[in-house]
């Protein structure tokens, strides 16, 4: 009797762990990397910096990061935060991208146009999550009142993400604005489609 127990005790605990892993992977499928800027890149030699929070399908986030201007139109942002899912589990995410600008406003082109590459790592206790991806990020100025301009701006993004045994190829949009506080300070707004999230977050130069 005892041994019979603890084979039904032993399967139950067994299948609630396999069960649980796709659950988890299913949470973790989408990019926690917003955008949270317009497309113009940081000039060389400059910083700036990003924290934002984001209210996800799976739950919430807070990560902060640094973009820094390499010059030649490029620049490269490394970001660390942590998400919680649905209050049942905690993790954080890891990401960096680096993008070249394409198109520029100031030198009369339509629009900010920047492409780039992106870096993801979510990490949770007993699973963790790869994206790898590349992206194109359009802006526009729309000019408020002197020296005030809200910047409109679309993220597109192809993506890969392994997660588990399984392997996808996704296709994630965001789109935002930004406002400016200051000439150095953003303050965003920003929709996330693919996995639903609603992020603010602020960008300053320093």
């Amino acid at each position: 009797m005892k041994l019979k127990s603890f084979i039904i005790a032993f399967a139950v605990l067994l299948s609630s762990s396999v069960m649980g892993k796709p659950v988890m992977a299913q949470a973790m499928i989408g990019l926690y990397s917003a955008q949270v800027s317009p497309a113009e890149t940081v000039f060389q030699g400059k910083s700036q910096g990003l924290c934002y929070v984001g209210i996800y399908d799976e739950g919430l986030g807070l990560v902060g990061g640094l973009r820094y201007g390499i010059g030649g139109y490029s620049d490269v942002s490394f970001k660390l935060g942590f998400i919680d899912f649905d209050k049942k589990d905690n993790g954080f995410v890891l990401a960096s991208d680096l993008r070249y600008q394409l198109m520029e406003i100031r030198i009369e082109d339509p629009l900010d146009l920047s492409a780039g590459g992106l870096l993801e790592l979510v990490r949770v206790e007993g699973a963790n999550k790869y994206s790898l991806g590349c992206f194109l990020v359009g802006s526009h100025n729309i000019s408020l009142k002197e020296d005030t301009d809200l910047w409109p701006y679309g993220r597109l993004i192809l993506r890969w993400d392994k997660y588990l045994s399984k392997n996808e190829i996704n296709l994630g949009f965001n789109a935002g604005a930004s406002f400016e506080l200051n000439k150095t300070t953003l303050v965003s707004a920003e929709l996330q489609f693919h996995n639903f999230g609603f992020i603010i977050g602020i960008a300053f130069d320093f």
